[in-house]
């Protein structure tokens, strides 16, 4: 009995959760030594409660200080009790990083990099290492990084919560993303983008997403003022509604807004208020 009764509780302190060694407020390097990542830890972090996580993707050219610097998500995250996750593309034989998404964007010299198993390899570390909410783990992509976060979406929809694209897309066809869960998706696109089109692939792309949670009808929701280089609140919000699973899917459209738009504070509060509801 009294072998019963130890080996008991031996399993039972084997199972108890292990308090993360990183330091609150801190950046921790990740990944691969020749693609180094960056893991900002938030400021109440404590190593056992389970926090959201983003993970930012950066556009074509861009790296992932460049890509905070415009969506200046890392002073909201810190503060809010985020993880957030500042990877970075492979570099091409013309120098610029890039991610390796779909046909239309942006392997244009046939690398063939697995950027998928990348990322996949980066969630599996930072979730090692830090206490993660599994349930909201988000990736945020702008451009290149929309495509790439669109293609986590479509094969990993058991690992993601959410996609957050900027003047990004998925997959051309339906039978390429293949059968995804139902995820939350924020499509934000400016409709005089010159390198992206916004017309008609933005509102495809997100009635997609809409009819995979079975959303019966959509919303207007108030304007917003996202682009600070554009007077007023230049941005419209659908919101797909009468979903039969609990997910929201919206349309953010930047009236005048082109392929980089001026974003400001107000965005990173808008997102990140959105993921984190």
């Amino acid at each position: 009995m009294m072998r019963i009764l130890l080996a008991f509780f031996l399993v039972s302190c084997s199972q108890e959760t292990t308090p993360s060694a990183v330091e609150a407020g801190t950046m921790v390097p990740v990944g691969a030594i020749d693609r180094e990542a960056q893991l900002l830890v938030p400021l109440d972090h404590d190593g056992r409660t389970e926090r959201p996580l983003v993970v930012l993707l950066h556009g074509l050219g861009a790296s992932a200080g460049v890509q905070d610097l415009l969506f200046q998500l890392s002073p909201r995250t810190r503060r809010e009790g985020i993880y957030l996750v500042l990877p970075e593309g492979s570099r091409g034989p013309d120098g610029r990083r890039f991610w390796n998404a779909t046909e239309e964007c942006c392997d244009f010299h046939d690398t063939n990099v697995d950027d998928e198993g990348y990322l996949l390899d980066l969630l599996d570390e930072v979730e090692a290492l830090v206490p993660v909410d599994r349930e909201r783990v988000y990736f945020v992509g702008h451009s290149n990084g929309g495509f790439m976060s669109y293609r986590m979406a479509c094969r990993h929809s058991d690992r993601i919560t959410g996609v957050i694209a900027v003047a990004g897309l998925g997959f051309r066809s339906i039978e390429e993303c293949g059968s995804p869960a139902p995820l939350n998706v924020l499509h934000i696109h400016g409709d005089a983008d010159d390198q992206v089109p916004f017309a008609p692939y933005a509102s495809e792309e997100v009635d997609r997403w809409a009819a995979r949670a079975n959303c019966a009808e959509s919303t207007e929701l108030a304007p917003i003022d996202l682009d600070t280089g554009i007077d007023g609140s230049e941005t419209t919000r659908l919101q797909y509604t009468g979903c039969e699973v609990d997910r929201d899917v919206q349309l953010w459209t930047i009236h005048g807004g082109g392929h980089i738009p001026a974003l400001g504070r107000a965005f990173s509060d808008a997102v990140i208020e959105w993921a984190t509801r």
